[in-house]
C-alpha cells in the first residue's frame, strides 16, 4: 500500500512537470514545422543579435528568445512577440514577406532609443 502512494505521488509530479514544461515553451513546438526560412535572434542588454539578417521572399519565421535580465519583445512589420522575461523564447512567424528592408526593434519604453533595432532584408526568391 505504501509503495501505491508513492507511484500516485511520482505520477502527479511527473504531469505537473510536463504541463510547465509546455506552458513554458510557448507556441515554439506548433511553429517548428512552418516551412520556410527560419532565423534566430538573440534580445539581450540593449542589443538584437546579429542586428541584420537576410532571408529569401516568402515565409519567415523569427525564433526570438530574450538571454538578459530585463524583460524584451520585438516587433517587425506588424507583427509582434509577447513580452518576454529573462530566458523566455517565441517563434514569430511572419507569413510571407515581399523583397524590402524591415525594421525590428523592442517595443519595451526607451530600447529602441538604446539601441535594440535590427534590419531584416528580404529578397527575391530563387526562381
Amino acid at each position: 500500500m505504501k509503495w501505491a502512494w508513492v507511484a500516485v505521488i511520482v505520477a502527479g509530479l511527473a504531469l505537473v512537470v510536463g504541463i510547465a514544461a509546455a506552458a513554458a515553451g510557448g507556441d515554439d513546438a506548433a511553429s517548428s514545422d512552418a516551412p520556410g526560412t527560419v532565423i534566430d535572434i538573440e534580445l539581450g542588454a540593449m542589443v538584437m543579435v546579429p542586428t541584420h539578417v537576410t532571408a529569401p521572399a516568402g515565409p519567415i519565421t523569427l525564433r526570438v528568445e530574450n538571454i538578459d535580465v530585463l524583460p524584451h519583445s520585438l516587433i517587425v512589420n506588424g507583427h509582434g512577440t509577447r513580452t518576454l522575461a529573462a530566458h523566455e523564447r517565441q517563434d514569430l512567424e511572419l507569413g510571407s514577406l515581399a523583397p524590402g528592408e524591415y525594421r525590428l526593434w523592442c517595443d519595451v519604453a526607451g530600447h529602441v532609443e538604446a539601441g535594440m533595432v535590427a534590419t531584416l532584408t528580404v529578397t527575391q526568391a530563387a526562381s
